[in-house]
């Protein structure tokens, strides 16, 4: 028979093991966020924003139009608090669409990469000649074997007013 002891070692072991292999769970999408630069900052200008979505080989994330009854669709969203506020609907690629028994709904995703257009407008309180803020998007990734767990991601946005030939 084993000691308490013993029992209790392997026990707290096991549960660092697994924490450990948590931690290190794929991260196979990679965001990155391009602004044009601004001809004028101020309130009420208008600017996009584009993000981009690099999907591993074997992986997809759900679109934006995904239809409730299916997985879950990914979101494009503004905090409030930021220099800015979305001026109308987030632009993505065309999903690629099929059935899956799972769902009473067309599954729709997209793989390899997939590029958004933000259009933002400057608050009222935006001023100065650059303007930093955030853009959370909401998605949740599989493979044709797991699903991760849905996450948000923040992203840093840096709007800069365009300098002047000559400056």
């Amino acid at each position: 028979m084993k000691s308490p002891y013993f029992i209790g070692v392997f026990a707290a072991l096991s549960l660092a093991g697994v924490r450990g292999s948590l931690a290190q769970a794929p991260t196979p999408v990679t965001w990155s966020v391009r602004a044009e630069d601004m001809l004028a900052m101020r309130p009420g200008a208008e600017a996009r924003v584009t993000l981009v979505a690099a999907i591993a080989p074997g992986w997809h994330i759900y679109s934006l139009s995904q239809k409730p009854g299916g997985p879950i669709a990914m979101s494009i969203a503004v905090p409030h608090g930021q220099p800015f506020t979305l001026a109308g609907s987030v632009a993505g690629p065309k999903p690629e669409i099929t059935t899956q028994s799972t769902f009473d709904v067309p599954v729709e995703w997209y793989s390899d990469s997939a590029r958004f257009t933000v259009p933002l407008k400057l608050t009222t309180s935006a001023s100065g000649t650059t303007l930093e803020g955030r853009i959370v998007t909401r998605f949740q990734v599989c493979s044709e074997t797991v699903c991760l767990p849905p996450r948000s991601i923040t992203l840093p946005v840096r709007l800069q007013q365009r300098r002047e030939a000559g400056r």
